[in-house]
């Protein structure tokens, strides 16, 4: 393990590196219940045990791929929590953007695609005590230098790497999306609200205005959507007219015919 003290690209936050983990964000954890006030930002080359929306595994190979999470300790009740995963979403859109000029979309809530592929997914985590937010755990896993996707998910999958861009150092990429994400989480935080980020957010929603399959414990259905609210809600139609705002916490998304 590699530890760095404290800097601007982190928002003051000690940033710890390691070349192999389970999980960056199982670290983060680790780290709250030794630590009861500091952030930090912990960051791998490879994860052992990476996981994803609903338990799903990420694989996480070391292949000039970034694998980070940030411990965060906000004072939001505990149903804003999900909108930091928007915050940090739209982040890493913006800085992949910004570092290797591909259209880097958003498939709400956790999901960032170039050219119809995931490259990227977010998982956050929170723990709560007596009704409160104790903290925060925002991960990310991004496909930055794969040369490959297994053949079982060529058709769902990409990384920077495939999409053209030779030569990406891991470490500006991080320091990229940091400081995005520190703008973005400042605003939040005054706000309590994703009221500064909706349309730009809204503009890189990948599904927008498409018919999209909705997902949840009792039912599937097919509806359009027009993006999100300030809540972070997606905001749908069903194909009866009638109009509703779903929580990331609810449901999940996917196309129709696919991925997207």
């Amino acid at each position: 393990m590699q530890r760095l003290e404290s800097n601007k690209m982190s928002g003051d936050r000690t940033i710890f590196y390691y070349e192999t983990v389970d999980s960056t964000n199982t670290k983060a954890k680790e780290y709250a219940k030794v630590d009861k006030k500091q952030e930090a930002v912990f960051v791998a080359e490879c994860q052992t045990k990476g996981r994803g929306r609903n338990g799903r595994k990420w694989v996480s190979p070391k292949a000039g791929n970034l694998y980070f999470s940030i411990l965060l300790r906000p004072n939001i009740r505990i149903q804003q929590t999900p909108m930091l995963t928007l915050v940090m979403g739209y982040a890493i859109s913006l800085a992949i953007e910004k570092m290797t000029g591909l259209c880097t979309q958003i498939k709400w809530p956790n999901d960032l695609v170039i050219n119809g592929k995931k490259v990227c997914g977010i998982l956050t985590e929170m723990r709560t005590m007596e009704n409160a937010v104790d903290y925060v755990v925002i991960g990310a896993g991004i496909n930055v230098g794969m040369e490959s996707v297994t053949q079982e998910i060529e058709d769902v999958a990409t990384s920077i790497k495939l999409e053209g861009v030779k030569e990406m150092d891991t470490r500006e990429l991080l320091a990229c999306i940091l400081q995005e994400f520190e703008k973005q989480y400042r605003v939040f935080l005054k706000d309590m609200n994703l009221r500064s980020i909706c349309k730009g957010y809204n503009a890189r929603l990948v599904n927008v205005g498409r018919e999209i399959l909705v997902i949840d414990k009792e039912e599937e259905y097919v509806a359009r959507t027009d993006g999100i609210n300030d809540k972070g809600e997606l905001l749908i139609e069903r194909q009866d007219g009638e109009k509703e705002k779903i929580s990331s916490g609810e449901v999940s998304v996917r196309g129709v015919c696919g991925y997207v």
